[in-house]
């Protein structure tokens, strides 16, 4: 599952990306997780932006594929790109984030879970998007 996707100049300079048409799996209640992948930018931005789309590539295809997880919104400011999924288990989650991952260098990744099953993260970006 592709999707479409929102794209959004903030008014603090950073830029956010979100997934649009995500009502049915937001409504599922299957999805109660959200799972936030803060990745700290080095000097290099080119380094940056072509691991950033390896890694967002390849986590999509291994965690979308059998949908157990989406990447609904990406956040990307001066020091850091954020990736927010939402899981139907965050053990199964992490056993293929670190599957995917060991192909990887070491990567500057802080990753943090939490219940979020009315999707509020999600929500409010759309809502922001949306002028609300």
């Amino acid at each position: 599952m592709n999707g479409d996707w929102f794209v959004a100049e903030l008014v603090d300079d950073s830029r956010l990306k979100g997934r649009l048409r995500m009502e049915e799996h937001s409504k599922s209640g299957m999805y109660p997780f959200r799972i936030d992948i803060h990745w700290k930018k080095s000097d290099d931005k080119v380094s940056d932006e072509d691991l950033t789309a390896k890694a967002e590539e390849q986590l999509m295809y291994v965690m979308e594929k059998e949908r157990d997880a989406f990447l609904v919104l990406m956040k990307e400011d001066k020091t850091e790109y954020l990736f927010s999924w939402y899981a139907r288990n965050i053990q199964n989650f992490t056993v293929k984030l670190n599957h995917v991952l060991g192909f990887f260098p070491v990567l500057p990744l802080t990753i943090y879970s939490m219940d979020d099953p009315e999707w509020t993260a999600y929500n409010d970006a759309v809502k922001v998007i949306n002028g609300f």
